[in-house]
């Protein structure tokens, strides 16, 4: 629900995670647990066919994505406070330098996981709002510090120590019950691992709108310098309208708002409450596409490209998830379109799905030879065949003339002698040719055999064997 008054600031920290059991197990578990509700979000702006991908059709069974909210009981067990969650900074004096406002996740059926947090922060000047993002979305390595009054459940009185964004995230699942996960699974070290940011601010009152974007949409903190690149500003930075300003990189996507009028002040109320909406989710849907591609090249390891059996499962995979989940048109809204195109484009993904497609070329490399050795071996039992019926026909052909040869020298006598003679050459002749035909023919397929079994650089190298393949690369 869209509040009464506008957000001045609202910021959603993504952190993938993986399941490390069953996807359709942990979210029969999560929808059974006090800790998590499951609400079936509704899209005004999105195309039937994308929403009913995402939230199906029926059932919690149907939907391409799960949507989860942390309840009260859920911030209970996890020590979080009702209402907003205050937390500062290590080393401040106990000012709130931010506020965790809502936990959320959503569970893909491909199991790739995006937990969530909601968060409100204190000073939304964009400078100080840049060095807070850049300070958050390394989740494993900012630290936060609670600023609950006291630690309730121990009656100790004292506050609870640091944590770090990544440790705030895994008490979360843990202590809600949900099963065992592995966040940033795509990175060696988990804790290197870096939050996809989603951020809206109040468009600040100066000129150099610009510059501040290049901070914000970069995250990058106090000691980064400004530099103008036109080219990637023209590309990165965009309008949806006179009042929002857009700018998105691989990691964030920023948008700066600003009401010229109290007239617009409500457009803005209903901009700030689709944002926490709309915005969200198609955000959500790219920066799934890059999880579940890293998600797929990580589950490929060294040296399997020849594992013919799991290349399937991968395809198979792969097929499944571009039909479901992955789209060039989301709406006719040109807002969301825009921005979803945007996104895509920043995050690489084109780039991605040709890494991810590079083992399948293997597998149909595979395919190719294996199709091209049941057609030799076709080719090889045919020869064969018309080699048994070529020398049956001559046997045939020898007996005929024989009796022809019978009947036309009567008397027999010199004659009959050499004319047989002359029908026996003739066989042996024709023989000879068949079994010649057929030796060149066996050469070929085993040449080709090995050639094919040569490195495609090395084949290269060694050329065509004959003048025949000369002239059917040509044609080729």
């Amino acid at each position: 629900m869209a509040s009464q008054t506008p957000l001045t600031n609202v910021t959603f920290l993504f952190l993938p995670f993986r399941f490390l059991t069953d996807t359709e197990e942990a979210a029969r578990g999560l929808m059974e647990s006090s800790c998590w509700e499951c609400p079936q979000l509704r899209f005004k702006y999105l195309f039937r066919y994308v929403e009913e991908k995402f939230n199906g059709t029926g059932g919690p069974d149907t939907r391409g994505c799960l949507h989860f909210e942390l309840t009260g009981a859920g911030r209970k067990s996890a020590g979080l406070p009702e209402g907003d969650a205050g937390f500062g900074l290590p080393g401040g004096k106990g000012d709130v330098s931010l506020r965790l406002r809502q936990v959320s996740m959503d569970l893909f059926r491909t199991g790739v996981g995006l937990l969530c947090l909601e968060i409100i922060m204190e000073n939304e000047e964009p400078r100080e709002a840049a060095n807070m993002l850049h300070y958050l979305k390394r989740a494993g390595l900012s630290r936060i510090v609670p600023l609950q009054a006291d630690d309730e459940e121990t009656g100790t009185g004292k506050r609870p120590g640091a944590v770090s964004v990544l440790e705030l995230a895994e008490q979360i699942l843990r202590s809600s019950g949900a099963p065992d996960a592995r966040f940033f699974y795509h990175m060696t070290d988990k804790t290197r691992g870096r939050a996809s940011v989603l951020t809206y601010l109040r468009m600040p009152d100066t000129k150099n709108r610009e510059e501040e974007m290049f901070f914000l949409r970069y995250c990058y903190g106090r000691d980064f310098r400004y530099y103008k690149d036109e080219e990637k500003e023209k590309r990165e930075i965009f309008r949806t309208s006179a009042n929002y300003l857009w700018g998105v990189s691989a990691e964030a996507a920023v948008c700066l708002g600003d009401a010229a009028s109290a007239a617009e002040t409500g457009f803005l109320t209903r901009f700030t409450g689709n944002f926490c909406t709309e915005y969200r989710f198609v955000y959500a849907m790219a920066i799934h596409q890059k999880y579940m591609l890293y998600k797929m090249l990580t589950d490929i390891g060294m040296a399997e490209e020849n594992d013919l059996e799991k290349l399937n499962r991968f395809q198979t995979e792969l097929n499944t998830f571009l039909t479901d989940f992955v789209f060039t048109c989301i709406t006719e809204v040109p807002q969301y379109q825009i921005l979803y195109e945007k996104v895509c484009e920043a995050m690489h993904l084109e780039q991605l799905y040709s890494d991810v497609n590079e083992p399948l070329k293997v597998l149909e490399e595979q395919r190719t030879r294996e199709e091209q050795k049941r057609d030799e071996q076709r080719e090889e039992n045919t020869n064969h065949a018309l080699f048994l019926l070529a020398l049956l026909g001559v046997f045939s052909a020898l007996i005929d003339s024989n009796d022809y040869v019978k009947a036309w020298f009567e008397d027999g006598g010199t004659g009959m002698v050499i004319a047989r003679l002359i029908l026996l050459a003739l066989c042996f002749g024709i023989l000879w040719l068949c079994i010649r035909s057929d030796r060149r023919t066996m050469e070929r397929i085993d040449r080709a055999r090995s050639a094919k079994g040569l490195p495609g650089r090395l084949r290269a190298l060694l050329g065509p064997n004959t003048e025949r393949e000369k002239r059917d690369e040509s044609e080729a």
